[in-house]
This record gives C-alpha cells, structure tokens and sequence, in this order.
C-alpha cells in the first residue's frame, strides 16, 4: 500500500450544514487507477477542546444524553430524541432514584403516607416501530430492602418491575402514565428508557413521577449539569459528538454519508472507499458537507487528506512468509478481484500445493488461503500466483530447520479496527503484508474502534483466515464503557487450533492501585448500569460493588482488610471472580502467583514502564511454582516514553522485544504501535515514522524468531521466595493492598525487594514514566552481573526448591510450618539459604510485624537457634536474643550479640539474620545485601565450567540447557541511550578459560556451547544448529545467510572466524 499526501499543512473546518471543497491530482494514469484499491483517508477533530482528546478526557462525554436532547417540544425547553435506522445496538438513558426520594439535594420529599407514585409523561412518534427482538418501553426497576444487600445496591434481578411501552407509529404529543410504588421499604427505583432495534424518530418529554404532595422526583431533560449531578441522566448510546456525518462527493458522484469516528485521540481518521472509476487521472473534485443531526452539532477540521492506493490485480498474492519450517505446511494469502477467478499455482519443487491442486477456482471475490508444504531446506524460493493473464509473486527466503518452541510474536492494533468485515479484512492484509508478526491480538473497545455491538460473522471470518494461515490469536476481553460493552466476541466464534483463549488485562489494576471511588457525575451509577447490561456468554469481567460506611468502591475495598492475608484473599477472589472463564491475562505488576492462585492458565507481564527483568523473573517463578510453561509479555511501547519518533524509543522497544525472547516469554505482543500511536496527543498513523519505526524493529524480531529454536531450560541459579501473603506490586510504590491507613504505608517489607538489585543493579522498582525521556539510564533494563534470578512463590514445592543453589527470603512472609519444613528438606540436600526472623513470623497484623511484638514460628530444626526474644532496638536493630543448638556458627556480632549466624543442615547451609527488622531497615540492609552479593557470586560461579557470562558492562543474558547436553547463552547490550553506539564487553568462562565477548548493541548474539567449544553468531537470522565434536576435530552446523559470520572459540583454537558462503545449511570445520 502506498499513500499519496493531498493536504497536510492547511486545514478545513466544516461547520454543519457547511461544505468544502478541495481539488487534488493524483499523478496516476487511467490504466494504473483500474488496478488500484483506492481509498481517502481523512484525518481530523471535532470542535471538541484539543485538551479532551485523550483516553480519560472524550470517552466520559460518551454518557451524557446532551446530543439526543432536541428542542422540538410540546412545551419544555427540551424533549429527548432517539432517532434509529434499525440498529442492533441499545439507545438507553438512565436515571436512579434513592429513597426516601429527594425533591434536591437539601429537601427531602415531605412524607405524606401516599406510597403511589403516579408516572406521566409525552411522547412524539414518526414512522416509529420495533422490529423482532426490539424494545421501547420505560422501565421502573425496585429495590428494595434486604438484609445482607446494601440499599445502595442495585446489581440482579429488582423486586418488582413496572413497564411502560412507548407507542409505535407516527402520532403527535400523546401522554403516557403508569404508576409504582415507593414505600419505607423501597431502597431504590432504577428508571430506564430503552429503545433497540427500532426505527424512525421517538420523541419524549416532560416525565414526572409524583405522589399526593406534588413533588416531582424525576428531573427534566437538559443538558448535563455538574452542579446538580443529581439532575443529569445518563446516557446509553446517545451521544453524537463522536461522530460526524459527512456528505462526500467525489467528480460529481455521491458517495453517501459516511459516519466520521472521533476515537480518542488527537487527529483520529477515518477512510472512504473508491468506488472504481470514480478517481480520474487528472483533476479531481471532493466536496464535503457537514450533515450531522443532532443538538447543536460540533464542527469537523479536516487536518489531513491522503490516497491511499493498493494493489489489485486479477489475483494478488497478499501474503507468504518469508521463513517457513522443513516439513510443516503453511498458508499463503490471496486476493481476487472478480468472482468465479481462475487461479493457478506455481511452486519450486520443495514446496507442494497440500491438496496436490495447482488450479483453483475461487467462487466469490476476495480473500483466499492456499496451504502449501515445505520439504528439505531451500533458499530463495519463488511462488507465484496467475489468474486472467496477470501474475503475482512473492519469495520465501528459506526454508528452515526448526522446532516448535511456540514463541510468536505480534500486536495488538486491531483495536482501532471496527468491527466490520471490510475494515477487519483490510487491516488483516496490510498487517500479513508488512510481516509484523505470526500473531494477532483483537480487543473491541468503543473508544477506539467505534464499534457498539458484535459481529459473530467478521469474529468467524477472522479465526477462519488466521488458522489456515498458522497465525496464533487472541482477543483481550473489555467493557470499560457503555457503549460497545456487548461487543466482545465468545470463544465459541473465535475457535480454531491457534486460538490462545481469551485475555483480561490490567484486572491487578482494578484489585490492587487503581482509585476506587466516584470522580465523576453519575459515575457510580454508570458502574452500576456497565455491570447491569454486560451479556457475555463466557465471562462478567466486572465484579460486585464493594459498599463501605460513606463510599462505594468499584472493584474492591481500600477500608475492608485487616490482616494481610485479608489482602490476599481479597485480591484473589476478585480477580477470580473477574475472570471466571478467562483463560489468560496480562498486567504490570509482581502479583502473578495470586493471578494463578486465582485460576488463571496463562499469565503476562504488561511492560515498557517498569522494569523488564525484576518483572518477568516475578513472572517465570510463579509460572515454576504453579506448573505454567507458557506465560506473555505485553508491550506497552507508546505509553511509557516520548517522543516515539526517535531512534532511542526505537531501541527500548527492540531492548523490550529480545528481554522478553530472552527471559522466556512465548508470546510476545506489542500492546499496539504500528498501525496507530495516541500517547500525549500524538497523531501518527502506519505511515509516519512512529510507526513505520516500530514496524521495522518488530519485522527484524520476527525474522529471528522464524530462524531460530528457543529450545531447553532456563537456568536461574538463584531464586528469591515470594512469601505469603506478600503485598509487593513493584508497578508503584503505595500502600500495601492499597489498604489506607498509617500501618499500610509502602514500608521495609517491600522496599526490601529492592535487594534484587544485587542481580539486576540498574533496575528501577517503581512505575517508569519519562515524557520525554532523555539519553540515559532510566531502570527499565539492567546488566545481569551474576545471570537471571527468579522470584519463587514460598508455596513452590521442594522440587522446584531443587532448581536453585541459593535461596533467599526479602519481603513479607506469614510462615507456616509445612514451609519451614520443606525449607529443611532443600537446605538438608544441599541448598543454601539466606533469610531473617521476620520471614519466619506467623503474623498478618502487618503492624506487629513491622512494629509490634511479632510471633516467629518455632524454627529451630531450620535456624539452629532457639529465640528468646528481642533485646531493645540500639542504631536501628534489635537483635534476637537466641539459645544456639548444634552445628551453628556466628558469623558477626553486634556488641558482643550474634547477629549473623550459618546453621549447617545435612549438606547445605541456612544463613540467618538475628534481628527483628526486615533487611531493608537501615540498620540490616548492608550486611543484608553483602550475603545476598556472596550468595549470588557462588550460585554463578557454580555455572562457569559450563558456559557463563559475567562482567560489569552493559550486558544482560540468560542461559538455557537443552535436552542434547548443550547449552545456549543468549545476550544483549541493554545501551540503548549512548550515541554514537558503542559495542559492550563480557567474559565468556568455558571448561577453565575465560575468552571476551563483544554484545553489539540492537541484536542478539547467541552462544552455542557443547564441551569445551563455543560457537557465536553474528546475525539476527543466523543460528548454530549444534556441534559435533570429534576426537580431532570439530563441527559446527549453521543455518544462516551468505556473509554472516560463526566465532568458535575452543581449547585448542582461542578463536576462529568462519563466514557463511551461501544461505541455508553449512558445515564448518573447526
């Protein structure tokens, strides 16, 4: 696809029922134009304050009824107007009434003892009806009061309901009436107008709900007034100010009124298709008129007018991947321009057509996969495609050697899609075509996408496609707003072998550090009303009001726990409730051992504003602890950095991309950034270079991802225990489980996570947001001086304890015996652990923890020592005054006090530190930090015979053993600030020596060890298959491309430099 820039530095502003006019040339022949897709890509605003135009200012005005309000009246100042062409989407306005009724904010209504409250009201009909299925009707919902509900609770079926349907046909003012009842029982009456699968226009005006005093409980229709919130209804898909009904007409022709989404976000565009032959070669016309139709319509400036002009011939080979396995079929893409098309297939003789047909005969226009089956390896391979004289072609490069490791890779920018066939299709075509990615992640939200309700046969269309394409998929489950909350898909029309399940996002969030209560006029009731309509078949998402003395929290209560097992059990069984039936979810916190203790299968880590390692190693050790070998990464990339457009923001992203490869995600999916970017107003599409930047950084992953087999285990000598009941979320640094209240304050247990940095020393714990950003050193990634270290759930069972060589404890814990007593079992076969009193208190009042008169477990058998008690606190510590039994030894004292003391167990050993505080109390933390350093240096160097890196630059890697006895060092330079670039060095150990390595920076480079020989790689698509050693020589079998270039280093040659002569398969010598 190419675009052809028609307007960029004037602009257009088209008040309503305005026209302008704009003359443009094409510089294309007529003979060109027929095999072209052409399409106007408009990108503008509506006369809405620039300042609105982001993600928490324009969707809040989605809820008012303002829009829907019109001034053609019996006798009000406005009636509200509900104006439907057969829509499959609700029309609704919302008003809740809390009782004893109010007549406004000071006066209550006077009792009377009159319970009948008598309902009237005017309705205007023209050609109004209701179609099947359809409703319009008001709707009286009561509630009333229950022990065990809150009067303020207005969730399930009401106690009684009273319906008023509202006329069809076309009638002037006509009254309607009805009556309920409001008694000292009643706790609320929910009035809802609903209108859905209706057409015509529906007018009503002046509703009145009264008793025997004359009062009036309902207020009028008017425009929304945030100093009387109590007099504003709340809007179901009644709002127009996000669309703009724009008349177009291109040389002459009609193209209709197209409907202009203002997404949520500055310079938001939309597209018109080309009707062929409408485009001319020379000049060109296009005159639009401001139609909308509703109160007081807002302009449109036209800031920007593009062509955008796509290939499309008889048949058009879309999409073939550019790297395929030996022996796995694939699919390729196809487009036909003409029903009933003809297509025939050409393939070199490794490649075979799967149903051995080369001649297909494509019934209807469109899209198409051909399945096609690699054979033996193979370069440069041609595969054309032929209908009615016309050719279309594409080249794999090579046919690979490759296991399936199930690491793909891909974004998620289908959310600025709408939900219709066409649009689906097309972005389906440019995202295949560009390579970004051999995973596709879908997420219908209104705010961006403009899509109201679901479309089970574009959901069908698309799982239908990606299948035959070998393309994983998965869809992020929302409902955020009110409009479009109904638009997920089910599972059921997403079925297929590639489909990853559906995924909630951001729930730690919602449970844990996001605000709770109203900001916002009607926001409580808005909340009230998205849990009220969401019919998903598979799943709720939200979860049941929380209401406290004064306040009603959303999702859960920052008053409720009083222990930290209440905040545990809280955070689990909203996120359980939440996601009932969601298979995956994806966030930015450290809390994923609760996510799975929640029942999800498929953890992620949401990253690019906090610091990648400290995170995923959070991740990989619940995964270990809870049996999950897959678990995500999700990238953040526009939100946590500007500008976006610079070769720094570049290279965090491609930093963020090899971190997650390297740390063991299997899917790896940017959150979006190629097709669209919105962060701190941004207007950049998919060809600005935003964009187009990120584009190229995640086509270069996804090329080593097809070239490459991430095959074995990882190996973390050290591991960190996550304990119970530990409330570190590391994505900010607030109040533990978000509880208020002095005792809650982020405190020691959790700034001794901090200690991490022993491994990662240049991560920062807390959330990382840099607008702009400058060239330096942020936190986000950090060297890995000593390798990776997981952070292991204490719950882990002994087995997964077995992986580690050095175990140590660092933030809260509530002991139990059953870990004391598999902490012996590891520290009895030979680990070695380093941990303090505090991890071994059976509190969860975190004031006697932290402060009190703490209770520690009976854990002699573990610490050698029996505690006494605590001597007074003296410079910050107080230490235990303790009873050694057998085998123990003081390691320091503190006046004349053990205070550090090893007790050896069977053939491992227990480091305990004999003071009350948690290891980041000052007074701790450096003698603290000094053995978690040691145990940090011996769990590594265990490793160096085998194949390790160390040093002080900026390298960061990971290592993985294979099944075969080989072992593979994956390593990146993490400078992604310095210009100009500059090459980092480490220290290879093998078998004995130590050789240096050069890590350039914006690659991998990939170790391959077996033995005493090392082979290194220096391209991206270029990797070391194995290597056969013989009893005088030596082999290293390759896969690569023509001048990438294998280093070996060995015993008998230091170092030898081989490059590749062709691509494909090659031996080396060595």
């Amino acid at each position: 696809m190419t675009e052809q820039i028609i307007l960029d530095e004037n602009s257009y502003t088209i008040k309503h029922n305005e026209e302008t006019r704009i003359c443009f040339r094409t510089g294309l022949s007529s003979e060109n134009l027929k095999r072209k897709d052409c399409r106007l890509q408009l990108r503008g605003r509506v006369g809405i304050h620039p300042s609105l135009m982001y993600e928490g200012g324009l969707p809040l005005l989605f809820r008012d009824i303002d829009d829907s309000l019109s001034t053609e009246t019996h006798h009000s100042r406005f009636s509200l107007k509900i104006v439907s062409s057969g829509g499959d989407w609700p029309r609704r306005a919302y008003y809740r009434i809390d009782c004893p009724p109010r007549i406004n904010s000071q006066y209550a209504v006077p009792e009377s003892g009159d319970t009948t409250w008598k309902f009237h009201g005017l309705v205007r009909t023209q050609d109004f009806t209701v179609e099947e299925g359809g409703e319009a009707q008001i709707v009286f919902e009561t509630y009333r009061k229950k022990e065990g509900r809150d009067v303020r609770d207005i969730s399930g079926e009401a106690d009684e309901t009273t319906v008023i349907f509202l006329p069809a046909g076309t009638a002037d003012w006509t009254d309607i009436s009805g009556e309920i009842t409001i008694d000292s029982d009643t706790a609320a009456v929910l009035v809802s107008i609903c209108t859905e699968k209706t057409r015509g226009t529906l007018w009503i005006e002046d509703l009145s709900l009264t008793n025997d005093t004359g009062f009036n409980i309902l207020p009028p229709f008017d425009l929304t007034n945030k100093y009387h919130p109590f007099m504003n209804w709340l809007g179901e898909n009644l709002s127009g100010k996000e669309w703009t009904s724009m008349d177009v007409e291109l040389n002459g022709e009609k193209l209709g009124i197209h409907r202009l989404f203002q997404r949520c976000f500055a310079g938001a565009e939309n597209e018109i298709r080309i009707p062929a032959g409408v485009l001319r070669e020379g000049e060109n016309e296009l005159v639009l008129s401001n139609a909308s139709d509703y109160l007081c319509p807002a302009p449109y400036t036209l800031t920007r007018l593009a062509l955008h002009l796509e290939e499309y011939g008889a048949v058009t080979l879309i999409y073939c991947p550019e790297y395929v396995p030996a022996g796995e079929e694939f699919g390729i893409l196809v487009r036909t321009r003409e029903p009933e098309t003809e297509v025939e297939i050409l393939v070199p003789e490794k490649l075979t057509v799967v149903t051995g047909v080369t001649r297909m005969n494509f019934a209807e226009a469109g899209l198409h996969v051909i399945r096609i089956r690699a054979g033996e390896v193979g370069a440069h391979l041609q595969v054309e495609v032929r209908a009615c004289g016309e050719t279309s072609a594409a080249e794999i490069a090579r046919i690979v050697r490759k296991d399936g490791d199930g690491v793909v890779t891909g974004s998620g920018d289908a959310v600025y899609i709408p939900q219709e066939m066409d649009d689906m299709e097309d972005f389906l075509r440019w995202y295949l075509s560009g390579h970004l990615g051999n995973m596709l992640t879908f997420r219908p939200v209104y705010r961006w996408c403009g899509s109201r309700t679901c479309h089970p046969d574009v959901w069908k269309r698309m799982a239908e496609l990606l299948n035959e394409l070998n393309v994983s998929y998965c869809y992020i489950s929302d409902g955020r707003e009110l409009p479009g909350i109904n638009a997920n898909p089910s599972d059921e029309m997403l079925q297929g072998k590639y489909y990853l399940g559906s995924q909630g996002h951001e729930r730690d969030g919602a449970f844990y550090y996001w605000l709770q209560t109203a900001r916002y006029v009607n926001e409580t009731l808005y909340e009230q009303i998205c849990r009220k309509v969401c019919r998903h078949p598979d799943y709720t998402y939200r979860t049941p009001f929380e209401y406290g003395p004064d306040d009603v929290y959303y999702n859960f209560s920052p008053v409720k726990c009083k222990g930290m097992d209440d905040g545990a059990r809280q955070f689990v069984e909203k996120m359980s409730r939440s996601l009932k039936g969601i298979r995956r979810h994806t966030g930015p916190s450290t809390l994923f051992k609760y996510i799975y203790q929640a029942g999800v299968e498929v953890c992620g880590a949401e990253l690019m504003y906090g610091p990648v390692e400290v995170i995923l190693s959070a991740l990989r050790g619940a995964g270990i602890a809870y049996d999950r070998d897959v678990f995500t990464a999700h990238l953040a990339v526009q939100w946590g950095t500007t500008p976006h457009d610079s070769d720094s923001h570049f290279r965090r992203f491609r930093l963020a991309l090899y971190i997650s490869y390297l740390q063991g995600c299997r899917h790896i999916n940017t959150e979006e950034g190629f097709y669209r970017m919105e962060e701190l107003f941004a207007e950049s599409d998919r060809f600005s270079p935003s964009c187009v930047g990120h584009a190229d950084v995640q086509r270069e992953f996804l090329r080593f991802v097809e070239t490459h087999s991430r095959r074995g285990t990882m190996v973390s000598p050290a591991a960190l225990l996550h304990g119970a009941n530990d409330a570190w979320v590391c994505f900010t640094r607030r109040n533990a489980w978000s509880q208020e209240g002095e005792k809650w304050k982020f405190d020691t247990p959790e700034e001794s996570w901090d200690l991490i940095r022993v491994f990662y020393p240049d991560s920062l714990l807390d959330a990382i947001y840099r607008h702009p950003c400058p060239d330096a050193p942020q936190g986000y990634y950090t060297r890995t001086p000593y390798g990776t270290v997981d952070i292991l759930p204490v719950e882990a069972s002994v087995e997964k304890y077995r992986r580690y060589s050095h175990m140590a404890f660092l933030g809260f814990n509530t002991a139990e015996e059953k870990h004391v007593d598999k902490l012996c079992e590891y520290v009895r076969e030979g680990g070695k652990l380093l941990l303090g009193w505090c991890h071994l208190y059976t509190d969860t009042d975190r004031d006697d923890a932290i402060r009190g008169i703490p209770h520690p477990i009976d854990a002699e058998r573990l610490t050698g020592v029996r505690l006494k008690g605590f001597l007074p606190e003296k410079d910050g510590v107080s230490v235990g005054e303790i009873a050694p039994g057998e085998n123990v030894e003081v390691l320091r004292e503190k006046d004349g006090q053990p205070l550090l003391i090893r007790h050896c167990i069977g053939r491992g050993e227990v480091y305990l530190m004999n003071v009350r505080e948690y290891p980041a109390a000052a007074g701790v933390r450096g003698l603290y930090e000094q053995v978690l350093t040691q145990f940090a240096r011996e769990a590594s160097g265990e490793q160096l015979e085998k194949g390790w890196l160390t040093g002080n630059d900026t390298v960061e890697s990971a290592v993985y053993d294979r099944e075969d006895g080989s072992r593979v060092i994956y390593a990146v330079n993490t400078d992604w600030w310095s210009s100009p670039v500059r090459t980092a060095y480490a220290q290879l150990h093998l078998a004995g020596k130590a050789y240096t390595l050069p890590v350039e920076r914006d690659r991998i480079t990939q170790i391959t060890i077996r033995g005493d020989v090392a082979a290194v790689t220096d391209g991206m698509e270029t990797e070391v298959l194995d290597i056969v050693r013989g009893e005088d020589s030596c082999r290293v079998i390759v896969q690569g491309n023509a001048g990438d270039t294998v280093t070996v280093y060995s015993a008998e040659n230091a170092e030898v430099q081989t490059g590749l002569s062709a691509d494909g398969v090659q031996e080396i010598g060595i």
